[in-house]
């Protein structure tokens, strides 16, 4: 509608924006402007300016929202988006973070205390203190079998994509990135903090079982791989492997054409749109 409206008023088409620089004191200007239509679109130019720069309260801020039209480039992410805020709506005192690239951590979304733990929720990341890659390192290998054959082609590949394409390529076995990342810390008995659990949220916006069934590996491999970044060690002890003891994990899907529930007691489900995954953690 505003595309339509834009493109058949002749007085919006003959303005040139290109080089423009509106100063605040051209706002301060227009805001004393006779027509009441330039003032309020000073007014409302000015407090996006002062949002953008977190200069407003909470109250302006939400004004200011409550009256802005958000067009999202890309529908997946504002559907990984909704499953985030979901998962938010089943804590209290949550701490939202405004996201912008001079942040050192632009990925959090939000961060809580509760009953002594300290949360991170973090979106398309790999959290805080987290790691999700594989490579063979150090590892003892036989000499033939997967692993074998496997680090052969990354070694040859590294080495024909420097002298070809003047780049190198990663050794890395695996490496993802989930959606959703709820880390949760407390401190332990010598005062320092510690990594408590982790929950780990992959959303597939669709309603095709076979690009389903390609989600939930995805999930199962974060559970299994990941790591903390201080130690190096793997979140979920080999005892409790995909057991959902110290990592746990939800597949996020749109609605979908079958019942995703079961009879066993699985830890790991399929939460369908518009179902409540509740507290994760």
């Amino acid at each position: 509608m505003l595309d339509r409206i834009y493109e058949q008023n002749i007085y919006l088409q003959r303005i040139n924006v290109a080089d423009t620089d509106v100063t605040d004191r051209t706002i301060e200007s227009v805001k004393r402007s006779r027509s009441r239509f330039y003032q309020d679109a000073a007014i409302l130019l000015d407090r996006y300016r002062q949002l953008m720069n977190h200069e407003l309260d909470s109250s302006e801020a939400r004004d200011v929202l409550n009256h802005t039209l958000i067009a999202p480039a890309n529908t997946d992410t504002l559907f990984e988006l909704y499953w985030v805020f979901r998962i938010l709506d089943a804590y209290d005192d949550v701490e939202y973070r405004v996201l912008t690239d001079s942040r050192d951590s632009p990925s959090t979304i939000a961060t809580w205390e509760q009953n002594g733990s300290r949360f991170v929720l973090s979106h398309d990341a790999t959290g805080e203190g987290l790691s999700f890659n594989e490579s063979i390192g150090d590892e003892e290998i036989e000499p033939d079998g997967y692993l074998y054959r496997i680090n052969e082609v990354l070694s040859r590949w590294q080495t024909i994509s420097e002298d070809l394409l003047g780049r190198g390529g990663s050794d890395s076995l695996w490496g993802g990135r989930p959606d959703i990342v709820l880390e949760q810390y407390q401190e332990t008995e010598d005062g320092e903090e510690g990594l408590e659990q982790v929950f780990l949220g992959e959303v597939k916006y669709t309603q095709n079982s076979d690009y389903v069934a390609t989600g939930l590996r995805e999930l199962l491999e974060y559970m299994a791989f990941v790591k903390q970044t201080r130690t190096g060690d793997y979140v979920e002890s080999a005892d409790n492997l995909l057991e959902s003891v110290d990592v746990k994990g939800l597949l996020f899907v749109d609605e979908l054409s079958r019942e995703t529930s079961s009879d066993r007691d699985e830890d790991v489900k399929i939460i369908q749109y518009p179902e409540s995954p509740g507290s994760v953690l």
